[in-house]
């Protein structure tokens, strides 16, 4: 059994399915409304920092694999390929982070 389109119902019967009236809520309603859910404000999102954004830039898998090879390779001590992956991701991250 399909219900009809809300657009199709006659105004009085909207705003008692949402137990409202015409004239919208009254003062006593709303005081309520508010108590149990609170008011309508969008949150606001927390402040990132500089240093916040740049260490975001790590996050990456692909990032992540690159500071693990970094690591193998010092452990291995192949230094230049160190340094090298080492450059890139730090490069990478600078420039994302600009």
């Amino acid at each position: 059994m399909a219900t009809d389109p809300f657009w199709s119902k006659p105004v009085d019967e909207i705003a008692q399915s949402l137990s409202s009236s015409v004239n919208g809520l009254s003062d006593r309603d709303a005081q309520a409304i508010l108590q149990r859910v609170g008011p309508n404000r969008i949150r606001s999102k927390e402040r990132v920092t500089p240093l916040g954004l740049f260490l975001n830039q790590f996050k990456s898998p692909i990032i992540l694999i690159l500071i693990f090879a970094t690591v193998v390779s010092a452990v291995l001590q192949d230094w230049v390929d160190a340094v090298i992956i080492l450059l890139i991701v730090t490069g990478s991250a600078l420039l994302s982070f600009y």
